[in-house]
Order: structure tokens, then sequence, then C-alpha cells
């Protein structure tokens, strides 16, 4: 896991049950401290939100309605201008 890790062959992993119940349990109770012991799975996050996670600026409140997307940030559906 390690190794796909950082030589780029994957950007994460997908863990399914082997058996139930106990396999998240032992899955974090032993994996995830080896890979933080090694540096490539995360201790904290950055804040609080998976925004925050991303480093990604709040916007403002109703910052949609004026948005640049697609339709200038309006609904092409709507009938008012």
């Amino acid at each position: 896991m390690e190794e796909w890790f950082t030589e780029r062959t994957c950007s994460g992993s997908v863990v399914g049950p082997t058996y139930l119940p106990g396999t998240f349990e032992e899955f974090v109770r032993l994996v995830i401290p080896e890979l933080q012991r090694r540096g490539v799975y995360r201790k904290e996050y950055a804040g609080t939100t998976l925004r925050d996670h991303f480093g990604l600026v709040r916007p403002e409140v109703g910052a949609w309605r004026h948005g640049s997307g697609a339709g200038g940030g309006r609904n092409p559906t709507s009938t008012r201008g």
C-alpha cells in the first residue's frame, strides 16, 4: 500500500469487509497507526470541514446567484430575466 501511494500508482484505497464483525475495527487499530508512523496517512485534518481539508475558501452567502459559471449563474429554465 505504501509503495502504491508513494509511487503515485494509486491515490487512495477502498477497504472492504472480509469478515464481520471486526474487519474495520482491526484495520483502524492495526493498519492506520502503521501508515501514520510511516508518514503516508494523516494524523489530523487542517480544519473541521471538507472545504477546510482541501484549502478552499468559503464563498459568501448567496454567491451562487452571481457566479460566473455556465449561463452566467442564472437558471436556464427560469422565465424571469
